[in-house]
């Protein structure tokens, strides 16, 4: 089910959109936690630059500044267009 106002667009512009959900990070100080965050965060982003090949997704669209902050990597690696607005 579409429910943002820039996916609805692009559907009625007949362009396929795929929505990635985020992972959900809480913040804290413990070491250990913020170690595997880091290792998520590798994990998220090459699950990202896999699916950015395999569909030859031209650009990225992200809404917040932790979406951005999370495909940023994986959309330098692939040198493709960050389209990033904070709401």
């Amino acid at each position: 089910k579409i429910s943002q106002p820039v996916e609805k667009a692009l559907e009625e512009a007949s362009i396929e959109t795929i929505v990635v959900p985020m992972p959900s990070l809480d913040l804290t100080k413990n070491p250990f936690i913020l170690i595997g965050y880091i290792f998520y965060l590798i994990k998220y982003n090459l699950q990202v630059v896999r699916l950015i090949n395999k569909r030859n997704i031209d650009i990225v669209h992200a809404n917040s500044i932790k979406s951005g902050l999370l495909v940023g990597v994986a959309t330098k690696l692939m040198q493709i267009p960050l389209l990033w607005h904070i709401r």
